[in-house]
């Protein structure tokens, strides 16, 4: 059975190694960089390794243990910039998140977290309880478009070691 819920917070697709898409997901209030983070990944990364599943709202369907977010059908291919408005970007819809980036500026991040994966339910209400790899970042920093990119690749390299694919 397949559970789907609408939750505020804006997503990209990241295309890996083995050529797959996986999703990287951006939680935190309005103003914490959701939008800004994305759009700097898509003009870094360009469409051949970066998409955007949706800005602002996504749909999160969990069957399973595995997590796909989507864009709701109004936001689809669209991404606000602000100071412009929206514009149209390459999408891509329905990949399986593998990431969750907290977003704040005054937390204090840890320069070497432990691996730790934290179920979706307690980071939000109506989240499912399956378990998803999370990360506190501020999103205004130079790098941290470079941190997204990096930890999504060795979220996927690790899964691919412990399947005996590396």
């Amino acid at each position: 059975m397949t559970e789907t819920q609408l939750f505020h917070a804006s997503s990209v697709a990241l295309r890996v190694p083995s050529g797959s898409w996986v999703g990287a997901a951006f939680w935190g209030p309005s103003g914490s960089g959701k939008s800004d983070l994305a759009l700097r990944l898509l003009h870094e990364l360009g469409p051949e390794r970066c998409r955007l599943v949706a800005d602002d709202y996504v749909t999160l369907a969990c069957s399973g243990e595995r997590v796909t977010v989507s864009a709701p059908a109004a936001l689809a291919g669209r991404i606000e910039v602000r100071g412009v408005g929206l514009v149209d970007a390459p999408a891509r819809d329905g990949v399986e998140l593998v990431a969750v980036f907290r977003l704040g500026t005054g937390k204090a991040i840890p320069r070497m977290p432990e691996p730790d994966s934290v179920k979706l339910a307690s980071l939000g209400d109506g989240l499912p309880a399956v378990s998803v790899r999370v990360f506190d970042l501020n999103a205004f920093e130079a790098s941290a478009s470079a941190k997204v990119s990096a930890a999504v690749q060795l979220i996927c390299a690790r899964a691919d070691q412990s399947q005996g694919l590396a």
